[in-house]
């Protein structure tokens, strides 16, 4: 069987061979560039769908909340609760805390602070 498919070969001088390499090259070129292109063209497409979402997303958030949020100091934890007590008041109970515990206040943290004994 083989000695037939052998036997029945076409004949290609080094002219056709070169042809037929050079069309396999130009096709596969031709290929990658159309690939190149998709990709390219996705790309635009995909920025431009994340551009205009970050509009209407910024849009929408500016609608929400216009007062800009606070920087939180260095070294603090976040915010904590002032309930029914002044800052001031709040300032020194912390103050007095830190004094009691013999720590720095900058290692101490604070979630709230509510008078409790008195009413306003």
């Amino acid at each position: 069987m083989t000695n037939m498919l052998l036997a029945e070969s076409v004949k290609v001088n080094a002219g056709e061979t070169f042809l037929i390499c050079l069309i396999g090259f130009l096709l596969i070129m031709v290929v990658l560039a159309l690939l190149i292109g998709v990709t390219c063209a996705m790309k635009w497409f995909l920025k431009k769908i994340l551009k205009q979402s970050k509009n209407n997303d910024a849009a929408a958030t500016a609608t929400t909340t216009p007062v800009a949020e606070k920087e939180l100091a260095k070294g603090s934890c976040g915010d904590f609760c002032l309930n029914n007590v002044s800052e001031r008041e709040a300032a020194m109970v912390m103050a007095i805390v830190a004094d009691q515990l013999q720590t720095p206040l900058n290692q101490l943290r604070f979630k709230s602070i509510e008078c409790v004994g008195e009413e306003k």
